[in-house]
């Protein structure tokens, strides 16, 4: 499988080929979680893999004073990771699903709803001078 999500505002790569999984997650700068467009991609090889966020805009670049090349810090957008091995026996014609909203679990105490016992209608314990179910109509 593989999985793309945001996990406390920061992107989370998930990539499982059925011989365990590897998880990248890219420490940006500010959280993704703010109500704005972010672009996420995944790139892979045979051997590794690279997640980048928003083109990798945030990364620092340092110039040097002794006129050496300037170096490149990227870990505010990007991570790599080695790519797991893939097992011959996985099964990936499933649908893919782009999108999701995390919900919080419902909690009846917000709307001041009690538990009460259910009750079957249709199969009574007792009864007098009725029959169990609907009656019919026409």
């Amino acid at each position: 499988f593989i999985s793309i999500e945001l996990e406390k505002g920061f992107p989370r790569l998930l990539l499982d080929f059925g011989s365990g999984t590897l998880e990248l997650i890219v420490e940006t700068k500010t959280s993704l979680d703010d109500g704005e467009w972010h672009r996420i991609d995944v790139f892979w090889g045979t051997e590794d893999v690279r997640l980048v966020s928003d083109f990798c805009q945030s990364a620092d670049v340092v110039d040097k004073e002794d006129g050496s090349p300037p170096e490149f810090y990227d870990t505010s957008c990007q991570v790599r990771g080695t790519m797991p091995p893939f097992n011959e026996y996985l099964n990936v014609n499933t649908p893919l699903q782009i999108g999701g909203l995390h919900l919080e679990q419902f909690d009846p105490n917000m709307y001041h709803w009690q538990f009460m016992p259910l009750y079957d209608l249709g199969a009574p314990g007792l009864s007098r001078a009725s029959v169990a179910g609907c009656p019919q109509t026409e």
